[in-house]
């Protein structure tokens, strides 16, 4: 018996497809993903209703996406969520035995799509899951020496030929592409992006009820949502969070004069502030919550490295801020761990002292510093905070302490000055063109957000009827949100 499932009906739209994008045939590209298809097939889920009940969700959803990206070229960004299934024990989370069945491991992953071509998405999918990648390689090879499929040459429309920046047979010079302003963007999607604001604004205005209810209740310093989730998920989360500290009067007490952010981890970060994952069951909340009193302890043993830490480096002050992502305590301690371990064999190592490279004692103390992940590079942020990846090696984090000290104090005197000039191009921003809200996406740099605002403040007047009224996050591309926020690249084109 043929059981239809996602996995089945993507394979088929895939394979009906003959359109060419970046060499990478629908065929292809379902050849290419089907190591992903086997780890997340529902079939494999029987046990397991719930991640079964995902996984078939976002396969439609991924299908959905594929299918504009053949379709039409483009596809909104969007993010789906999906259980990979495995035989190895340091997946996140586990399923038990049971009887005549084998054990399947199960790990949650997210995947964001944002790509407008269908290779870099394949890819996406398959380095996000920690697949091989190797055969997309001889994939795309072979197609890009691909003959024409059909048996006549094709005459498209020139409008095709503009907009791909190809040169139409028998003109001389390929047309020039246009870029895409942000006039002509609202002109197209203003009314669609103020009719899912007006739909939302019932559920916005209850998220906010609940979450002033739960701050004065329960005497919460703030609620904030870092997700890429929209307003409906914030209630949701709000709701359930409400659930849980009914059933769990005691849960009140530990919460007390908190900050709690909904975001992408479920724990405690090195800041103190509460973390809980929308993604997240509320049952894992809970357990969260209920070891909240054994945070303080596990704090003081951070703050412990830390200053051990800061004795190997002049005495700097080892900073708790985010710099990118959240971080949890536990995750961070293995960070401070790593470091101090490096440190301690350099500090006793000869090659130290022929080297010359030594910090004085409370030569550095003007200076903080922000311990990041195991992967990245140094660095010196707007504000004036260097940024130490946890495997840098010593003598590579001194030299650049050294180096870099005098930039970090003039770019910490310069900061309040900076931080007073963002503020007032939000605060005319949003007067110019009466925005309900102006936001930015946490991956911009300073530079790239003062860049994005200074362009719209200096192009008012043709924007000034079609930005009214709408919620605007400066971000990375264009799109609008299901709650009606729209997204507008920060280096975009007025007209």
């Amino acid at each position: 018996m043929k059981i239809v499932t996602p996995t089945y009906r993507l394979c088929r739209k895939l394979c009906s497809l003959t359109t060419f994008v970046r060499y990478l045939t629908a065929s292809q590209a379902s050849e290419a993903l089907r190591p992903f298809y086997f780890a997340v097939h529902p079939d494999f889920f029987g046990q397991h209703p719930k991640e079964r009940a995902v996984n078939e969700e976002s396969l439609q959803r991924l299908s959905n996406y594929l299918e504009n990206l053949y379709g039409t070229g483009i596809a909104s960004p969007t993010t789906v969520k999906f259980y990979l299934r495995g035989q190895g024990s340091n997946a996140k989370n586990t399923a038990q035995n049971t009887e005549n069945h084998v054990t399947v491991y199960t790990q949650a992953v997210t995947i964001k799509l944002f790509s407008q071509d269908v290779q870099s998405t394949v890819s996406q999918i398959l380095r996000t899951c920690h697949l091989k990648t190797d055969h997309l390689k001889s994939l795309v090879k072979k197609g890009a020496h691909r003959s024409q499929v059909y048996s006549r040459p094709i005459k498209w429309d020139h409008t095709y030929y503009a907009y791909a920046n190809k040169q139409k047979p028998g003109d001389a010079t390929p047309p020039a592409r246009s870029k895409q302003t942000l006039e002509s963007w609202l002109t197209k999607n203003r009314q669609r992006a103020l009719r899912r604001l007006e739909k939302s604004q019932l559920i916005r205005d209850d998220a906010d009820n609940l979450r002033s209810e739960l701050c004065n209740r329960y005497h919460l310093r703030d609620i904030r949502w870092e997700s890429d989730w929209n307003i409906g998920a914030f209630r949701m989360s709000l709701s359930s969070f409400r659930k849980i500290l009914e059933e769990n009067p005691s849960y009140a007490l530990y919460i007390r004069d908190k900050e709690l952010i909904f975001g992408s981890i479920t724990g405690i970060c090195k800041e103190g502030f509460i973390l809980l994952s929308n993604e997240s069951v509320p049952q894992y909340w809970s357990r969260v919550l209920e070891h909240l009193p054994n945070a303080a302890p596990q704090m003081n043993l951070l703050l412990t490295m830390e200053g051990e830490l800061s004795g190997y480096l002049g005495n700097a002050v080892i900073s708790h801020e985010k710099y990118f992502h959240r971080i949890t305590i536990e995750d961070y301690a293995i960070l401070l761990k790593k470091m101090l371990s490096s440190f301690k064999v350099y500090h006793l190592s000869r090659r130290r002292w022929k080297e010359g490279r030594v910090i004085l004692p409370n030569s550095m103390t003007d200076l903080k510093i922000i311990v990041e992940g195991i992967i990245g590079h140094l660095a010196v942020t707007t504000s004036g905070q260097l940024v130490v990846p946890a495997s840098t090696q010593p003598q590579n984090v001194i030299n650049f302490l050294v180096q870099n000290k005098e930039k970090c104090l003039q770019k910490v005197n310069n900061y309040p000055r900076l931080q007073a000039n963002r503020k007032r191009l939000f605060a005319q921003c949003i007067k110019n063109y009466n925005l309900r809200s102006l936001e930015v996406d946490v991956s911009l740099t300073e530079d790239q957000v003062n860049n994005g605002l200074n362009r719209l403040i200096d192009n008012k007047l043709p924007l000034s009827v079609s930005m009214q009224d709408l919620r605007i996050r400066i971000s990375r591309y264009y799109t609008v949100l299901r709650d009606g926020e729209v997204y507008i690249p920060w280096d975009l084109h007025i007209t």
